[in-house]
C-alpha cells in the first residue's frame, strides 16, 4: 500500500513538473514574440508601400487560392511539407492532439497582390497564435520575406498596415 501512494506521488509530481515546463514554454514563447517588435524586422519599403494600396489584393479565403510556388516556399520556410487547413476545417489547434493527421495551422486569409503574397492564418500548439507570412513574388522565384504575430483582427492587408503603424505587430522572421 505505502509504495503504492509512493507511485502515486511520483506520477503526480511528474505530471505537474510537465505542466510547469509547459507553461514556462509558453510564457517564453510569448515574453520572446513580444520583445520582438516591428522595429527588430525592418519592413522592406516596397511591402509598406503596397499595403498602404491594400485595394491593389486580391483577399481570398481558400488553400487553393494560395499560389503553388507560395505554397513551396512556405514549406521550405517551415522545413516541413505544406499543410493547412482551411477556414473552418478542423485543425490541431491546442497541443493535446485530437487527430495525428489534422494540420497545426488553419489559414484566416490569402492576399496575392502584384508583387507580394500575405499568408494570415492561425497556428496551434501551446498556446495558439494569429500569424501572417509574407512572401515576395517575381517572375523567376518566391521568397519569404517577413513574418508576424497578430492580433485575431488583423486578417488583410488594410488591417495589416494599421496595426504596423500602431505597433500591434510582433515580427519574428525565422518562425512560421
Amino acid at each position: 500500500m505505502a509504495a503504492r501512494k509512493t507511485k502515486i506521488r511520483s506520477l503526480i509530481i511528474i505530471g505537474c513538473l510537465i505542466l510547469l515546463i509547459g507553461m514556462g514554454v509558453a510564457v517564453a514563447r510569448y515574453i520572446r514574440v513580444k520583445d520582438a517588435a516591428v522595429q527588430g524586422h525592418a519592413l522592406p519599403g516596397d511591402l509598406l508601400s503596397a499595403l498602404r494600396s491594400a485595394n491593389n489584393f486580391q483577399v481570398r479565403h481558400s488553400i487553393a487560392s494560395i499560389p503553388p510556388l507560395v505554397r513551396a516556399a512556405f514549406a521550405k520556410a517551415t522545413h516541413q511539407e505544406f499543410s493547412m487547413a482551411g477556414p473552418g476545417e478542423q485543425w490541431q489547434s491546442t497541443d493535446f492532439i485530437i487527430e495525428p493527421r489534422l494540420p497545426w495551422r488553419r489559414l484566416t486569409a490569402v492576399a496575392v497582390g502584384a508583387n507580394f503574397c500575405l499568408v494570415f492564418y492561425e497556428r496551434g500548439g501551446i498556446a495558439k497564435s494569429n500569424n501572417v507570412a509574407i512572401f515576395r513574388l517575381s517572375s523567376r522565384e518566391v521568397a519569404p520575406v517577413w513574418h508576424a504575430y497578430l492580433d485575431s483582427s488583423v486578417a488583410d492587408p488594410a488591417s495589416l498596415a494599421v496595426a504596423i503603424n500602431e505597433k500591434r505587430v510582433y515580427a519574428d522572421a525565422a518562425h512560421f
